[in-house]
């Protein structure tokens, strides 16, 4: 490749930058040597690198910036710079910014959306080296490019998919919340976020799992944490220990009448991933089951009571009837017909004896 020669309105002193000097040719062996490699060098950069006049017109550009935008040398050579940039405002804010200052080098971190031959655009960065004459007029500007592209479509799929998790956790009922490995608040689904209620802003990077635990404590939040000190400090530390070493799910009380069953797991990385699960009409229904059969209980007992009370008290009448049947019997001249009734009224006596004693 060869860089040809270009006059500039900015110079009338003889040739002393790649702007204007053929590299192929050199007037000595070792200086053509010198620009032979400084060409391998240019050629062979990864990086796409435009050579400009102080007016920032293309002289050339390399391989690299070539196969990035799209040009040849021949097509972009003489044109504005700005024809690069999909941005005509951006072109001339990066001039002021990078151009029209005096420093030498300029490392932009700036992010430049720039535009190829086809219509097709892309996030760069753009590193400028300003090449001076012997008086020190700008003579040559050289612009590396870094096509930053990837990094921003990474970082949108990772939005995205940031995006899409978080919906599908906001989808679920059960509330969720991740702490890193020094027990600091990350992050949590919308669920969760409304166990809390008006003291959301609780939930915070700032702040530890118990510290989280401990602002609740203060505000009421955990009646079955006691009222003395001592008694608070004794559920923090077994709430602490269960949280620090979680051996299966536990149920708390929430307030005066919410219970939350607390499901907690240790990632490999150290994180704890939490799910609280709302079991209060559970919690309801098992203690109105536990009231019905204590309940139940009170009138079987009261029963059994009673009938071993009657069983008691029939005992003798019974006995008694049963011997006057029997007597009545006996007695000569009795008609058939109240035989036959004395024997039902005996019968009847002798199956009451039975169900009365058991």
């Amino acid at each position: 490749m060869q860089l040809k020669p270009q006059s500039t309105p900015c110079s009338t002193e003889p040739p002393d930058t790649y702007s204007s000097y053929d590299f192929a040719s050199g007037a000595h062996s070792d200086a053509a040597l010198t620009h032979r490699m400084l060409v391998a060098l240019y050629e062979g950069m990864h990086e796409p690198v435009i050579i400009a006049d102080p007016e920032r017109h293309v002289i050339s550009i390399n391989p690299a910036a070539s196969k990035l935008f799209g040009y040849t040398v021949d097509e972009i050579a003489g044109k504005s710079n700005a024809i690069l940039f999909a941005d005509p405002a951006q072109f001339h804010d990066i001039g002021r910014k990078y151009i029209y200052i005096d420093e030498d080098t300029v490392f932009g971190d700036e992010v430049i959306t720039y535009k190829c031959k086809d219509g097709s655009r892309f996030k760069g960065r753009l590193n400028i080296k300003k090449i001076r004459a012997g008086d020190g007029r700008v003579v040559t500007i050289l612009g590396f490019i870094s096509d930053i592209s990837a990094v921003f479509e990474a970082e949108a799929d990772r939005q995205r998919n940031s995006a899409l998790l978080e919906a599908a956790l906001d989808s679920i009922p059960e509330g969720f919340v991740i702490f890193d490995q020094d027990d600091r608040f990350v992050d949590c689904n919308q669920a969760f976020r409304s166990m809390f209620g008006g003291n959301a802003n609780w939930l915070s990077p700032k702040y530890t799992f118990e510290e989280i635990l401990r602002f609740g404590l203060t505000d009421g939040r955990y009646p079955e944490a006691g009222t003395t000190p001592e008694e608070h400090e004794t559920w923090v530390s077994e709430r602490m220990r269960h949280h620090r070493n979680p051996k299966g799910p536990v149920i708390h009380q929430i307030g005066e009448d919410r219970w939350l069953k607390i499901d907690e797991r240790k990632t490999p990385r150290g994180f704890t991933v939490g799910i609280r699960t709302d079991v209060t009409e559970s919690v309801l229904a098992q203690r109105q089951m536990v009231a019905t059969n204590t309940y139940l209980e009170a009138r079987t007992a009261a029963l059994e009571e009673f009938a071993l009370v009657v069983s008691h008290d029939l005992q003798a009448p019974l006995r008694h009837l049963a011997i006057f049947v029997d007597m009545l019997l006996d007695v000569e001249g009795l008609t058939d017909k109240a035989a036959h009734y004395a024997e039902q009224i005996g019968d009847s006596a002798t199956r009451m004896q039975h169900l009365v004693s058991g």
